[in-house]
């Protein structure tokens, strides 16, 4: 990479973090696939949609209605929070609260 171009990435990525105080641990999302990034920076807010080549800094959100990319991401970021809810886990007394048989 040094020098050289940086190989296409075709993954999907979605950060997820929770706010303590003020949001009560409500989560906030963000998905990207390839230059585009949908971000949920309020749960109570619209998601904002960038094109991360021309606007690296996400100053100037695109229009998300009837946007076919928007409608996109939407999408796998939903499918991630569904996905991501049917992971077993322990509580910190050792509990588990694995998926129902």
């Amino acid at each position: 990479l040094l020098g050289g171009e940086a190989p296409a990435n075709d993954r999907t990525l979605v950060w997820v973090r929770r706010e303590g105080r003020d949001m009560m641990g409500i989560p906030h999302y963000a998905v990207r696939q390839g230059d585009y990034k949908l971000v949920v920076n309020h749960p109570f807010d619209m998601p904002l949609l960038f094109n991360l080549a021309e606007d690296p800094y996400e100053e100037a959100p695109i229009d998300m209605q009837g946007n076919r990319i928007a409608r996109q991401l939407e999408d796998l970021l939903q499918e991630h929070i569904i996905e991501s809810g049917r992971i077993p886990w322990r509580d910190p007394q050792g509990k588990d609260h694995g998926l129902p048989d």
